[in-house]
């Protein structure tokens, strides 16, 4: 692969921007293909698109903590040349990703989830001292309530990026609470915002069911390595994921043997195609205690602060053996320290069968 272009972070990660090299023959890889070969040592071979970057890249090379690799999409042909956005990005695009997020209700659920909010706003309370005349960056604002949180804390300017519709109703509703001073609504994917300044706090709403399901994380990932100022507080800063083995037999009950007697007839032919419905999505149920057949055990914790896009591909893996009940927490520490953290402990389930 033809290396593009080299940038090298504050913190010493160095990002290889690579393209296939379509005239040598070589597969116009996808950013996922290259992932995997990574994971699999299989990695093709990296040359330099012309002297300086070969420069570059050795003078980098020589002082790198870390190194990553993202795939310039349709940079290898003449129209793609300085292309650089990423299939993630174009992929959410294409699925209506960004759209979902400017339905009220997505919105009304994640105002109205009181142990969430209530821990967001504590946190930011605590981190006053933090966040008083600093630059903070929202990502994913929404409504824009966590933007408005930071700016009531004294921050000197939030930027508030969101990719939805939503953005023209949060503008109108930070006019309405007099904090367009400070608060400033950004509308646009994180990757394709240029922000004025580094920030010194980064503040999300990102947690989805059983933790990572709306895949937000490796946008705030982005933002963190993009925007973040070394040593800058990430709010929050850790998060858990829990397990535990449960019985479901009520929703086995109501979603799969419910076919085999319909009033009188056999209709169990239909019990594959159920199963697969079932299994396919996530259920988020609220649970009886009597249904729990073993203890919570911590599944996986994320440290917001150094977690790699490529560690929450390839190292958190789900083996999911009979049914198993998911729910997070997220911790808010003061850059490192956990003294006096509050966990996010809505304890929104999402169970398996």
């Amino acid at each position: 692969m033809i290396i593009k272009r080299i940038e090298k972070d504050e913190d010493g990660t160095v990002t290889l921007f690579v393209c296939a090299d379509v005239e040598g023959g070589e597969p116009d890889y996808s950013q996922l293909e290259v992932d995997r070969l990574v994971e699999e040592g299989k990695f093709p071979s990296l040359q330099a698109d012309n002297q300086d970057i070969n420069s570059a890249m050795a003078e980098a090379m020589s002082s790198a903590s870390s190194m990553q690799i993202k795939v310039m999409q349709g940079a290898s042909s003449p129209q793609g040349a300085d292309a650089m956005q990423t299939e993630t990005v174009t992929d959410k695009y294409s699925d209506g990703y960004f759209d979902s997020y400017a339905s009220l209700e997505v919105h009304e659920v994640m105002l109205k989830d009181q142990p969430r909010m209530e821990a967001y706003s504590q946190a930011v309370q605590r981190c006053k001292h933090l966040i008083e005349g600093r630059a903070v960056l929202d990502v994913g604002a929404g409504t824009g309530l966590l933007a408005m949180l930071c700016a009531k804390a004294g921050a000197r300017v939030v930027y508030a990026a969101e990719a939805s519709s939503m953005a023209v109703d949060a503008a109108a509703i930070v006019r309405a609470n007099g904090l367009e001073g400070v608060v400033k609504i950004l509308r646009g994917p994180i990757e394709e915002l240029d922000l004025p300044e580094k920030v010194d706090v980064l503040i999300s709403e990102w947690m989805g069911f059983y933790l990572l399901h709306e895949s937000m994380f490796p946008s705030v990932l982005f933002a963190r390595d993009r925007w973040l100022k070394p040593g800058g507080l990430m709010l929050p800063s850790h998060s858990n994921i829990y397990v535990a083995p449960v019985s479901m037999e009520k929703l086995k009950q109501e979603k799969l043997n419910f076919w085999d007697d319909v009033l009188g007839l056999d209709m169990s032919h239909l019990k594959t195609q159920a199963l697969q419905n079932l299994v396919s999505t996530p259920q988020v149920d609220i649970l009886a205690g009597d249904q729990l057949l073993g203890e919570m055990r911590t599944f996986a914790t994320i440290n917001c602060n150094t977690v790699t896009d490529l560690e929450l591909m390839y190292g958190i893996r789900a083996f999911l053996l009979c049914s198993i009940v998911i729910h997070l927490d997220g911790t808010f520490c003061e850059r490192g320290r956990s003294r006096g953290a509050t966990a996010v402990a809505a304890r929104r389930a999402m169970a398996v069968a």
